[in-house]
């Protein structure tokens, strides 16, 4: 029996019954060929080299999307960052991170800055040298408490005529070089109190916070039992110094009560803590103690 298998356009291709079980051996082949050109020994080969890619891809692919996604977490130092005093910091970068990691209160970076032992001295008064652990307790108890806003005052600043007309180098032995002064407001637990900090240059170049001199009536002042004045004039003017000379920081309503912190040398000027609009310090705030504008009082 004949059996038309195939039909190619106007060919017909005729086999025997006979013919048909080796060519079905042979087309079978063919196929298998076609599907797996390498051979039947390759498709191993082939699941094994898309299983190590997927692995040695997939995971490098993840570990970089969370790196971008979540940076590693910032080495654990002062908040501030401050530079390490001895490790090549230079002078204004030394300064910045005293400035921010005292504003950051950051009591265990302060020490690292310090001079050992470390000097506190009081204005017209006698002075101490503790080490900085001892110096940083004294810190957080009472000259920097939490809350206080510390304001710097300008780096140029001449600050000996507030020293009774001494050079700040003076108050140090000639064996330190005082390479920097620096005057700030906003200490002590009344918030009423200023220091000046002495920077001393090391044998080794590096750089130290040596001393720090304090006054909590103020360098241009002196203390005074007065514990507060009553603004006894319809208004009046504050200003930045012991004067109408300095420069108007506020103007206030009669019959206010304010906190003394000082007074004036020739006791004409009474010095206050006062704050600004956004409850900001200001830094000097003084009014006249003619008894036409204010008054002794106490506080309510």
């Amino acid at each position: 029996m004949w059996v038309k298998l195939l039909n190619l356009g106007d060919t017909q291709i005729h086999m025997s019954n006979r013919s048909i079980i080796p060519l079905f051996f042979l087309l079978a082949f063919l196929l298998l060929a076609a599907c797996n050109p390498s051979g039947p020994e390759s498709a191993p080969t082939i699941a094994v080299t898309v299983e190590a890619t997927a692995t040695a891809i997939v995971p490098a692919t993840t570990r970089q999307v969370e790196s971008t996604a979540e940076p590693p977490a910032p080495t654990e130092t002062s908040p501030a960052a401050p530079p390490e005093a001895g490790e090549g910091a230079s002078l204004d970068a030394f300064v910045v991170g005293l400035k921010d990691t005292i504003e950051a209160r950051d009591f265990e970076a302060l020490q690292g800055l310090m001079s050992d032992p470390f000097s506190i001295g009081y204005w017209l008064s006698e002075g101490v040298s503790l080490t900085p652990a001892e110096a940083t307790e004294q810190f957080e108890s009472s000259l920097l408490p939490e809350g206080a806003q510390i304001v710097w005052a300008d780096p140029d600043m001449d600050l000996a005529p507030l020293l009774q007309g001494q050079p700040p180098a003076t108050f140090l032995p000639p064996d330190k070089e005082v390479v920097a002064t620096l005057l700030s407001y906003g200490w002590g637990e009344n918030r009423g109190g200023e220091a000046i900090h002495f920077i001393t240059r090391q044998a080794d170049g590096s750089f130290r916070w040596d001393l720090m001199l304090y006054s909590g009536f103020g360098f241009g002042g002196l203390p005074t039992d007065t514990v507060a004045i009553v603004i006894n004039s319809d208004e009046a003017t504050f200003y930045d110094g012991p004067g109408t000379n300095f420069n108007p920081v506020a103007t206030v309503f009669g019959g206010m009560n304010w906190p003394v912190v000082g007074v004036s040398q020739d006791n004409l000027w009474w010095r206050l803590v006062c704050y600004g609009d956004n409850n900001e310090l200001i830094p000097q705030c003084w009014v006249s103690a003619d008894p036409a504008v204010s008054s002794p009082t106490t506080l309510p």
